[in-house]
């Protein structure tokens, strides 16, 4: 009888392990949200999935990466500069996709990749409400 007595409390704490909900990432919540100096973004858009989830409407800036055919193009490196030359925001990405929340303003934007070899510099204004989406053609 002992052992049935040990047996039960380790079957119950066994099936309360396995009804504890999983966390997000291995629920298939996709792309996790990161930050960088304080500001949020997300790497995303390689797959269908990504590229479909509905919380990238609310990031204020979306940057899409595509060679001159369309293709996708990923592992951009960001920088981007206020409107008074002080650096706000760098991060590496593996996708074509990146997610800012930035604040409404100008901005000046520098993105390399080493993989397609491309470097590329513009202007960005971000609006307040809604999102500012940009596709960045390279050759």
């Amino acid at each position: 009888m002992s052992t049935s007595r040990s047996i039960v409390p380790l079957a119950l704490s066994l099936l309360s392990f396995l009804a504890a909900p999983l966390p997000a990432a291995a629920q298939g919540a996709g792309d996790p949200i990161l930050e960088a100096n304080g500001i949020k973004y997300a790497c995303a858009g390689v797959g269908k999935a990504s590229r479909g989830d509905p919380r990238w409407k609310s990031f204020p800036v979306r940057l899409e990466f595509a060679a001159a055919n369309g293709d996708f193009l990923g592992d951009p490196d960001v920088t981007i500069t206020d409107a008074g030359g002080k650096q706000v925001f760098q991060a590496k990405c593996n996708g074509p996709w990146v997610l800012i929340e930035l604040p409404a303003g100008s901005y000046k934007v520098h993105a390399t990749g080493q993989k397609a070899q491309y470097s590329k510099d513009f202007d960005l204004a971000v609006k307040a409400g809604g999102q500012t989406k940009k596709t960045i053609r390279l050759p």
